[in-house]
C-alpha cells in the first residue's frame, strides 16, 4: 500500500512543477512508470502574504477545520470566531483560501504583539485524505506546520501575515487501468456506452490507426484521432473517479469535441489544447498517475 506523503516544505522554497513522464502506447505496461505527485498548492499558487492577516487554504478538496485563538488581538473573521477559549469549525472550498483574522491597524493594544491560530484539519471531501501541510510566514514569528497531527500554528502581528495551506490526496483505488492500444487490441473489454458512443461506435474508433481509420472519420489531423481514443480508454478506466487532473481532462474533452457514431468532430479545442490534454490522458491510462497503477 502506497504511504501517504509527509512532509512539510519551508517557507520561500523554489517553485516546484511535476512533469508526466510519456509513455509508449503499447498493449502492455510501460517498462518503467513515473508516478505524478500532486503539485504543492503553496508553492505553485503562492498566496498572499497581507500584514496583519492569516489565511487558511485547502488545496485539492474541501475541508474541514478546528480553529482556536489566544491572545487574538484584532478582528476575526471568514466566519466571525468570537471565542478564544473554545474551537470554532471553519469549512474551506478546494483551491480556495479564507481570511481568519486581520489586524490591519493598531488598536488599544501594542501593534507587535503577537496573535497565534491554531488550525486542525478534521475532515475532507470523500475519497481523499490529509496529504501534508504548509506554513507562509512573512515575518518568521514562529509559524510551524506538524503533518503528524495535521496542525498548523500561525503566528502574527500587525506589521506581518501567515498562511496555512492543507493539501489532500485521492485515496489510492484498487482500479488499474489499459492503455488504449489494450483496447485496440481487446476489442470485448469495451462495453456499453461509452462517452456517448454506442459500443461498436467506440470499438471502431479505437481499433482506427492514421493509415487504416476505416468508417471512422475526424476533423483536422491524426492528433485529434489520438486524443479520442485517450478519452475513450481513460472513461473504461475509471478516469471520471480519478485524479482531479484526469476528471478536469475529461470534461474538457467531453465539452470540445462533437460528433456521432463514427464521426469526430473537433468544437473548440486549440493544437496546444489537444496536445496537453493527450499527455495528461495518456499518462493516466499508463499509470503514471499515484493511485491509479498500470495492470499487470
Amino acid at each position: 500500500m502506497r504511504m501517504s506523503r509527509k512532509s512539510a516544505l519551508v517557507a520561500g522554497a523554489g517553485m516546484a512543477v511535476a512533469f508526466l513522464a510519456a509513455c509508449s502506447d503499447s498493449p502492455t505496461a510501460p517498462s518503467a512508470r513515473v508516478n505524478a505527485p500532486a503539485p504543492s498548492f503553496a508553492l505553485l499558487q503562492q498566496p498572499n502574504l497581507v500584514q496583519g492577516e492569516f489565511k487558511v487554504c485547502s488545496a485539492n478538496a474541501s475541508a474541514t477545520f478546528s480553529v482556536t485563538f489566544s491572545d487574538a488581538l484584532g478582528t476575526r473573521l471568514s466566519p466571525p470566531l468570537a471565542s478564544t477559549s473554545s474551537p470554532t469549525t471553519l469549512s474551506v472550498a478546494a483551491g480556495t483560501c479564507a481570511i481568519i483574522w486581520s489586524k490591519t491597524t493598531p488598536t488599544t493594544t501594542p501593534a507587535d504583539q503577537v496573535t497565534t491560530a491554531t488550525i486542525v484539519q478534521t475532515g475532507q471531501a470523500a475519497g481523499y485524505q490529509f496529504q501534508m501541510v504548509e506554513v507562509l510566514d512573512a515575518g518568521s514569528l514562529g509559524s510551524s506546520a506538524d503533518n503528524a497531527t495535521q496542525t498548523a500554528t500561525l503566528k502574527s502581528n500587525a506589521f506581518h501575515g501567515a498562511t496555512a495551506t492543507f493539501t489532500q490526496e485521492l485515496i489510492p483505488s484498487n482500479t488499474c487501468t489499459y492503455t488504449k492500444g489494450y483496447y485496440r487490441n481487446h476489442p470485448n473489454a469495451v462495453t456499453g456506452t461509452i462517452g456517448g458512443r454506442a459500443e461498436a461506435d467506440a470499438e471502431a474508433i479505437l481499433a482506427a490507426t492514421p493509415g487504416k481509420p476505416g468508417d471512422v472519420t475526424f476533423q483536422d489531423d491524426n492528433s485529434l484521432l489520438n486524443l479520442y481514443q485517450q478519452y475513450l480508454s481513460a472513461l473504461i478506466n475509471g478516469g471520471t473517479s480519478g485524479p482531479l487532473a484526469v476528471q478536469d481532462a475529461i470534461a474538457t474533452v467531453a465539452g470540445g469535441t462533437g460528433g456521432s457514431g463514427k464521426a469526430i468532430t473537433n468544437v473548440s479545442l486549440t493544437k496546444a489544447q489537444i496536445s496537453s490534454l493527450t499527455d495528461t490522458l495518456s499518462s493516466f491510462n499508463e499509470g503514471s498517475f499515484n493511485g491509479w497503477p498500470h495492470c499487470e
